[in-house]
């Protein structure tokens, strides 16, 4: 047991360190899950706005459960119709969230099997 002390005594100063180091780790790994958690939610957010922008300008026109129309005048670019039809793709994933506890059991098994 005294050798176990005295080997603690000799080497305090290294143990504290090593301890310290270890704590500045972990604090910099807890902190960086955090940031990527908080970028994960902004990026959401930013689409989520997106989606609400791009078709509260009337280019693109979601009509839940029955189509989604885009513009495509020349005046729309190819990078506008990506953004339009992302639009609508999240409004359809919206609507599908929102009305999957209405649906019919037998849309939901037809669902299932087409691996829906």
């Amino acid at each position: 047991m005294r050798n176990i002390l005295d080997w603690i005594r000799e080497n305090a100063f290294g143990i504290v360190l090593s301890v310290s180091g270890l704590l500045v780790v972990y604090s910099q790994i807890t902190t960086a899950v955090s940031v990527a958690e908080q970028m994960e939610e902004l990026k959401v957010q930013a689409e989520n706005a997106q989606t609400a922008l791009a078709l509260s300008s009337g280019k693109a026109v979601y009509m839940a459960g029955a189509s989604c129309t885009i513009k495509t005048t020349p005046d729309i670019t190819i990078e506008q119709l990506k953004v339009l039809s992302k639009a609508c793709i999240r409004a359809h994933e919206q609507y599908l969230e929102e009305s999957k506890d209405h649906r019919q059991p037998q849309q939901q098994e037809a669902e299932v099997e087409n691996g829906n």
